[in-house]
């Protein structure tokens, strides 16, 4: 099965993007946070990324939050020559399913992820 991603959309806040499977087309919107659009910016990683990322990443739920990996292996075959830009990049999202919280790029993605505690630590108003 081939799966091709478009963009349709991209500004510094919004990320719109079409994906083609087996003549079917879907349509995703995302939206960057104040915090993902510096962060993403600071560390190199383009809105085409974070759409790559999202579309071929595995996912992974926990703390309330979506997290897509895109580790070495998982990068497709059309896109093997520029791995080194996708691999081990993660992008996180918000609960509501289209609010970017954060990416970033980390050597052992999967490790990392599954050290994070189940939930976040809620701080006790005094």
């Amino acid at each position: 099965m081939v799966i091709n991603t478009n963009m349709l959309k991209s500004s510094p806040q919004e990320i719109v993007f079409q994906t083609e499977s087996d003549g079917k087309f879907l349509e995703y919107e995302l939206h960057h946070s104040r915090h993902s659009l510096q962060r993403s910016k600071q560390r190199g990683i383009s809105n085409e990324q974070i759409a790559i990322v999202t579309e071929y990443g595995s996912c992974i739920y926990g703390q309330g939050l979506t997290y897509y990996i895109l580790g070495k292996k998982d990068v497709p075959a059309n896109l093997k020559k520029q791995a080194s830009k996708f691999e081990n990049t993660i992008v996180i999202i918000g609960a509501n399913g289209d609010q970017i919280v954060t990416c970033y790029r980390n050597r052992n993605p999967y490790q990392w992820i599954k050290h994070k505690p189940k939930e976040l630590s809620r701080r006790q108003a005094a």
